[in-house]
């Protein structure tokens, strides 16, 4: 099936959270909330762990900037068109 065929979804998903500011001690370590995140694309063959999400397509059938999301993260997935 062409991408151009494959349903447009928006997709809501939990993420990780990182800190990047350098070495802390273990007692100053503050636990931040996974990030709540969304995207919108063309779902792609996925399978049972992950959904694969397309965020862009070309005219001739190509897509790029594929998100492999684990489906346990999921929290919405609906179908645009």
């Amino acid at each position: 099936m062409s991408i151009s065929k494959r349903p447009l979804i928006v997709i809501e998903w939990e993420d990780m959270t990182t800190d990047t500011q350098g070495w802390k001690m273990e007692n100053s370590l503050i636990k931040d909330e996974p990030l709540l995140c969304t995207a919108v694309g063309w779902q792609i063959p996925s399978d049972r762990q992950y959904v694969f999400l397309a965020t862009m397509r070309s005219s001739s059938g190509r897509c790029t900037d594929v998100h492999q999301i684990p489906r346990k993260a999921i929290k919405s997935l609906r179908r645009v068109e």
